[in-house]
């Protein structure tokens, strides 16, 4: 059984995206502009939204629940690998920078590939 239409949620992030793209992209200027910088933290993070995102706009095509525990699971436990991982005991006491600098790249990915896939997505929602 496929799925003939989009709900309002999908339909919101894929009409919207290019929109939603400017404040993501300005919420990560102004953490990288107020915080430090570590380039290997993101690029970690870069990657894990290139992850999210990719199993986001999946989503849309394939509608599985496994793709949706997988982006959930990258949301929330991805900050923490990737600071445990490439930043250590340095970050202490820059939570907020650095989990910003996390969902702006998170954010800015999903969106950036939505706006992306969008005519391919929409189209097969007709």
């Amino acid at each position: 059984m496929e799925i003939k239409k989009l709900n309002r949620g999908d339909s919101f992030i894929l009409n919207w995206s290019p929109m939603l793209l400017v404040p993501s992209l300005v919420g990560l200027v102004l953490s990288l502009w107020r915080g430090p910088v570590f380039m290997r933290y993101l690029i970690a993070c870069a990657g894990l939204g290139l992850l999210f995102g990719t199993l986001v706009v999946l989503n849309y095509w394939k509608k599985r629940p496994t793709l949706s525990i997988l982006g959930v699971l990258i949301l929330i436990y991805g900050e923490n690998l990737a600071r445990s991982a490439f930043i250590g005991d340095v970050a202490d006491g820059l939570g907020w920078v650095v989990v910003s600098q996390y969902l702006s790249l998170l954010l800015l990915s999903v969106f950036g590939l939505s706006w992306l896939f969008r005519q391919k997505i929409l189209k097969r929602y007709e």
